[in-house]
């Protein structure tokens, strides 16, 4: 069995053909008889889901949803307020250290600005920054952040640190392995590391 964070299918496909890689891989899974399981918006939205799990990697354990979903303590992105304020430019230097993030993008007319209320969701979500805004969040954390959201947020007012995509949710197999240990399970891990490499 694999069980993956992205789906394998990520996008609707009208075939499944040998010549594509996508068809290929799952003409694969189907001729070696082997289960994928993903889990994907699912984990990242429940209690104690990757959200949560990469806050407490940050050093939290409180926060609140910005987003619910119908399911009672589920939704998208963790809202959490610093206990005293501090300066964008350090706190930046301190989510690098917790999560082991060599580079980040930061977006912000003001780099000394300080910050205490924030929201964050791991993977691409800069769909979410006005509801961000309209929450009155100073510093929104994601991934994959583009660049005319990335100036729709400046000129609002918003700063953003994009921590990578790859980056902020590669801590799901600590958390898979954490949930499962009792099990007696044999894991073995995949990962190829982030798509982006910097020169």
């Amino acid at each position: 069995m694999i069980i993956t964070h992205h789906p394998v299918i990520f996008k609707a496909i009208k075939n499944i053909r040998q010549q594509d890689i996508l068809g290929k891989k799952i003409r694969e899974l189907i001729k070696k008889d082997i289960n994928v399981y993903c889990i994907h918006t699912n984990l990242d939205s429940t209690k104690n889901g990757l959200n949560d799990y990469v806050l407490k990697k940050m050093g939290y354990e409180e926060s609140k949803i910005l987003d619910f979903v119908e399911e009672k303590d589920c939704g998208i992105g963790r809202v959490y307020t610093l206990d005293k304020e501090m300066i964008l430019s350090e706190y930046i230097e301190l989510i690098k250290e917790k999560l082991n993030i060599s580079n980040v993008r930061v977006i912000s007319k003001n780099i000394n600005r300080k910050i205490k209320k924030i929201a964050l969701i791991n993977g691409s979500a800069m769909s979410y920054w006005r509801l961000a805004k309209i929450k009155n969040i100073d510093l929104f954390i994601t991934g994959d952040v583009g660049y005319h959201d990335a100036l729709d947020a400046l000129e609002n007012n918003l700063d953003v640190l994009d921590f990578g995509h790859y980056e902020s949710e590669n801590f799901f197999y600590e958390l898979l392995e954490n949930e499962l240990k009792d099990l007696n399970l044999e894991f073995l891990k995949f990962d190829n590391g982030p798509i982006f490499k910097f020169m």
